[in-house]
């Protein structure tokens, strides 16, 4: 194994708490020679703000080492010679990726929260908006999924950062990109044309792009659904689910049942499976 592709919330923090021993097993990682890459579906920050928020956790990145989903879904529509206005629904991540590609966003409702009937019959869609971004926002209001179906019905692309329901943080599971893209699809009866985060082929793309040998890497990750799938599709030569965020071994029994997919190795967390 020549690189590790590792997952962010649920390996290597929760929240902004820093899971314990993680800064040990990046530090070993690296002097073992491994080649690091952090992969997140979490789309509420650029590269350039993970790479901060790593610094402020007492670790050092460079941000062609992160691949988050706000970065897949911006470099999507950049593949795709995109040439209108994109509308977000999601954290600033998203809205700075597309900046840094050069791609315009559209304001949409601004901080409007509700959206009458009155309202409704009146609501003027930029003819410019050619795809609405869909992603976690801890902001979302009926005016925003209003507009973004609205958008959509028209015809705008409707990209997807990640299908993620949520995160375990805290009390619970904290609801993620995935609810909000359930509400916009039931809104405008239209599914996304791309999920741009795990386990997209798109991404795996991303990641062969960078020179990421698949069959030489090591995929770590908390969810069966996306980061265990992810490695599995791309072919892997291992991956790893940690018990450290939202799944547990019920969920990989559920799987074998279902035929689902299932990780080489169950750890509890990240430094345990360097016997740290």
């Amino acid at each position: 194994v020549d690189c590790i592709v590792m997952d962010c919330d649920g390996v290597l923090w929760q929240g902004d708490t820093l899971l314990p021993g993680v800064r040990e097993s990046i530090q070993l990682l690296r002097e073992m020679g491994k080649r690091l890459v952090f992969v997140t579906n979490n789309s509420n920050k650029s590269r350039r703000q993970y790479v901060h928020k790593f610094e402020k956790l007492g670790i050092f990145v460079e941000k062609e080492e992160v691949f988050s989903a706000a970065f897949a879904a911006a470099a999507y529509l950049k593949t795709q010679k995109f040439a209108k206005k994109a509308m977000v629904i999601g954290g600033q991540g998203i809205v700075d990726e597309l900046n840094e590609m050069y791609l315009e966003v559209d304001p949409g409702v601004f901080n409007a929260v509700q959206c009458t009937e009155m309202d409704w019959e009146e609501l003027d869609i930029d003819p410019d908006c050619g795809a609405v971004i869909v992603g976690q926002d801890t902001s979302f209001t009926y005016a925003k999924l209003a507009y973004a179906s609205l958008a959509i019905q028209r015809g705008a692309v409707f990209v997807a950062t990640n299908p993620d329901a949520g995160d375990a943080i805290g009390p619970g599971l904290m609801p993620g990109a995935g609810a909000i893209v359930a509400a916009v699809e039931k809104a405008s009866g239209v599914s996304p044309e791309i999920y741009a985060g795990k386990p997209s082929a798109f991404l795996l793309e991303l990641l062969k792009g960078n020179r990421v040998d698949m069959a030489r890497t090591l995929v770590v990750g908390d969810r069966l659904d996306t980061d265990i799938a992810f490695g599995r599709a791309g072919g892997a030569g291992a991956t790893v689910l940690t018990l450290s965020g939202v799944c547990g071994l019920e969920d990989v029994d559920a799987a074998m049942e279902e035929g689902g997919d299932i990780p080489n190795h169950i750890v509890q967390s990240l430094p345990h499976m360097l016997g740290l």
